[in-house]
């Protein structure tokens, strides 16, 4: 008996912690990776979390899903933004909106190519372009003697 209660509290404790663990992620604002977890183990912590903190997790984790996925759209739509600034040759402004939003580009695109393809296109169009402007500097400075 008293073995059997020690396993209930070790499965009780480990449910709590493996809550906790999902809550760092949404504090994190991961939540697409908080649902996974959440999905992986919903049967144990079902079975020994208490209900009503089962509620509360799922509910925080279906809201930090939302978020994170409305934010990976804005992503996206900065990676388009970017992208057409380039095409415009604009690339002052592509590299200026690039740095302001980079957090948010590395936080939901960070694994996806998207990211890594933009970071490299920007760089690449900034230093072309700082080249140009110091050869056209370097230009001016050999006319005007």
């Amino acid at each position: 008996m008293a073995a059997a209660y020690a396993s209930l509290q070790e499965k009780r404790q480990w449910a709590i912690q493996y809550a906790r663990s999902i809550r760092m992620l949404i504090e994190q604002k991961d939540g697409a990776a908080a649902y996974t977890r959440l999905q992986e183990n919903a049967a144990g912590l079902h079975d020994y979390l208490a209900s009503s903190s089962l509620d509360s997790l799922t509910k925080a984790v279906d809201k930090a899903r939302a978020e994170y996925q409305k934010n990976q759209t804005q992503a996206q739509v900065t990676v388009a933004t970017i992208s057409n600034l380039l095409v415009q040759k604009k690339v002052d402004e592509a590299y200026a909106t690039f740095k302001q939003k980079k957090p948010l580009l590395e936080h939901y695109l960070a694994d996806d190519k998207l990211f890594t393809d933009l970071a490299t296109q920007v760089s690449e169009a900034y230093k072309l372009l700082m080249e140009r402007r110091r050869q056209a500097e370097q230009s001016l400075r050999d006319i005007n003697g």
